[in-house]
């Protein structure tokens, strides 16, 4: 049967038009996003949001409008203005994980404490040394993922080991190298930590 011109045209523009439409809406419902820019086309639907590897320095404010996600990653954004991200992020009451791993961090600004609702943390290959004592207001974080350069680790005496798990009497601390998994555990007073099979504490 012929197929008429006038009706094929307004097919075309049907398929155009629909098909953008259906993939924004299938991230939303995932509520998974890989850009600011896309989040920001319904805020209230995202629940995670990727950032890795974007050389952000300074995040764009209206990150704040983002007011159910419970999952930030900025792996690998190592001229991250710290002390201006956690300011906003402070602004997100159901933020519960944040990955700041392979950062090129050296030291914690204080505000990390307003970051008092978070439950997980990862932290892991920067080159912290301690950690500000600011961070025994983050009473609700249950893990801390804190690998370090192993040899960076190693030269910290057992004091500043001990200081600096201290400040979380309640949190679970794993002492992971990079892509490595937890392999045994090691105990620091009263604490008992888990480390990998390439050892993270001198051996005695």
């Amino acid at each position: 049967m012929p197929v008429d011109e006038g009706m094929m045209k307004k097919m075309i523009v049907f398929i155009f038009v629909i098909t953008p439409f259906f993939g924004v809406a299938q991230d939303f419902e995932k509520g998974v996003f890989n850009s600011l820019v896309s989040a920001l086309r319904d805020p209230a639907s995202v629940q995670s949001l990727r950032l890795d590897s974007d050389d952000i320095v300074e995040i764009n404010p209206s990150l704040v409008k983002l007011i159910n996600v419970r999952s930030i990653s900025l792996s690998h954004n190592q001229r991250i203005n710290l002390a201006d991200l956690f300011d906003k992020l402070a602004m997100l009451p159901k933020l519960e994980f944040l990955n700041l791993s392979d950062c090129h961090i050296e030291s914690l600004p204080a505000n990390i404490s307003k970051l008092s609702h978070l439950k997980k943390l990862m932290l892991g290959n920067n080159k912290l040394t301690e950690l500000p004592p600011e961070m025994k207001h983050l009473t609700k974080l249950k893990e801390l993922i804190f690998s370090q350069f192993p040899d960076d680790f190693r030269r910290l005496t057992e004091e500043q080991k001990l200081r600096m798990l201290s400040l979380l009497p309640r949190t679970k601390i794993l002492l992971t190298e990079y892509a490595g998994g937890t392999h045994g555990h090691y105990r620091l007073g009263a604490r008992t930590v888990s480390v990998t099979k390439t050892n993270l504490w001198p051996n005695k």
